[in-house]
């Protein structure tokens, strides 16, 4: 009777974990150095409207970037590019002084596996060139979490210009937030910067 117990305890934590699970999506801003500091601040690739889109599965963030230089056009049989991942703590420390918005999404557990499985299989070997008008990282986490069935699934052409740059993925999952369940964190950037702004109806 006692182990009966234990085995229905176990069962029972194991539900919970599995409806507790989430996937974060995270979004560091673009930014640019204030008139005031523009000579100890450094410029950073892509400036106001730049910015990074990671997923943070399991404490460790993933994300997809340029190795060294980067095609203007896509060129898939030799990529400059590929899918990275940072230990939380690691990507805690490096953002710490960064402006950034986070969704955290609950997912079941086929969802979340899901994602695990396509990231562990992008790490190995990249599907996409990473290429300026190619897949950079905003459509590549788009191309990731549609596949786990968490957003959307569109065509190539719309993840890679619907999702150009950051802040239209982030503008469409401000919108999404409520439908998914999604929570929203907010992090704000020192004040030496000249930060990129949601709209207002998003602050």
């Amino acid at each position: 009777m006692f182990s009966t117990f234990l085995l229905l305890s176990s069962l029972s934590i194991l539900c919970q974990n599995s409806d507790s699970l989430t996937i974060k999506l995270h979004f560091l801003y673009g930014s640019k150095p204030k008139l005031s500091t523009k000579d100890t601040e450094k410029k950073l690739f892509g400036g106001i409207h730049g910015g990074h889109v990671t997923i943070e599965i399991e404490n460790v963030v993933f994300g997809f970037s340029p190795k060294g230089s980067y095609h203007i056009f896509s060129h898939n049989n030799n990529p400059h590019g590929g899918w990275q991942s940072e230990p939380l703590k690691y990507w805690v420390k490096d953002t710490v002084d960064e402006k950034y918005t986070s969704f955290i999404i609950p997912v079941t557990r086929e969802k979340y596996d899901s994602v695990k499985s396509i990231l562990t299989q992008y790490m190995q070997e990249t599907p996409y060139d990473y290429a300026f008008f190619g897949y950079r990282c905003a459509a590549a986490s788009w191309d990731v979490l549609s596949q786990a069935g968490i957003l959307d699934e569109h065509s190539k052409t719309w993840e890679i210009y619907r999702c150009f740059i950051p802040k239209p993925e982030r503008n469409k999952m401000f919108r999404r937030a409520e439908d998914i369940n999604a929570t929203i964190i907010r992090h704000d950037g020192r004040e030496t910067r000249k930060w990129e702004k949601d709209r207002r109806k998003y602050r």
